[in-house]
């Protein structure tokens, strides 16, 4: 469960979430891992026969393995096709009837102005850089949706790791 209450913290995580609490959060999810993955081992293996050992030995870290392969190339799938999603949701709401767009566009002008950049480069040098600014935000929202979905697979991951417990018990 902490593995999945750190993935669930990073899923709030942005550009302003300090160093020290992503930090705190590696940490946790880390540790986390790290107490895990010796016990799920020593349950896979105490709960087969001493014959079987070897080959039981090798399918478990196989497929330990192609889980963590097939997790990250999940996860990085899954960050994509959201940012794609968010970018296009952000893209929507720039319109010109939106106040906020209209100020950021205006502070960038006035920026590139002062940097001494001609009047007629100053709009679409500005224009250039909203759009860097609605990738990366669209980004940051791909990464906490990732982060969420983590949290919730792993949670779900937990049921069978329960009753492969029981059965190592018995």
């Amino acid at each position: 469960m902490i593995f999945a209450t750190a993935a669930f913290l990073m899923s709030s995580a942005d550009v302003n979430t300090p160093y020290w609490s992503m930090a705190a959060y590696a940490l946790m999810s880390r540790g986390a891992i790290g107490l895990v993955m010796p016990n799920m081992g020593k349950v896979a293996m105490s709960s087969t026969t001493t014959d079987k050992l070897n080959k039981a030995a090798g399918t478990y870290n196989f497929i330990r393995q192609l889980g963590g392969a097939t997790g990250v190339a999940v996860t990085s799938v899954v960050i994509e096709m959201q940012t794609a999603y968010h970018v296009d949701q952000i893209i929507s709401s720039q319109t010109s009837s939106n106040s906020s767009s209209r100020s950021v566009l205006q502070s960038i002008m006035e920026l590139l102005k002062i940097e001494g950049i001609a009047a007629d480069s100053q709009m679409s040098g500005a224009l250039q850089y909203l759009g860097e600014i609605v990738y990366y935000q669209g980004r940051a929202f791909g990464f906490q949706d990732s982060f969420l979905l983590i949290s919730f697979v792993f949670c779900i991951a937990i049921i069978p790791a329960l009753l492969l417990g029981k059965a190592a018990r018995k």
